[in-house]
């Protein structure tokens, strides 16, 4: 079952614009700090922190309805 989780995880991300698939690897994947994710991605860490909670409702809005 954590297989089919993992994958419907994948598949979702994949559907995602590329920053907002960028902003969630970079939170989750890398352990970086809003500070950090800021400057990988040209941004302020407010306005990272604010793509990271949209990523994650796409994401959510994602799983709850694959495409």
């Amino acid at each position: 079952m954590a297989g089919e989780h993992a994958q419907a995880v994948q598949l979702a991300l994949e559907r995602l614009p590329k920053d907002h698939r960028e902003v969630i690897l970079l939170r989750y994947q890398e352990q970086l700090t809003f500070e950090e994710v800021g400057r990988r991605m040209d941004r302020s860490a407010d306005a990272g922190r604010k793509l990271w909670w949209r990523a994650l409702v796409r994401l959510q809005k994602e799983l709850e309805s694959p495409t």
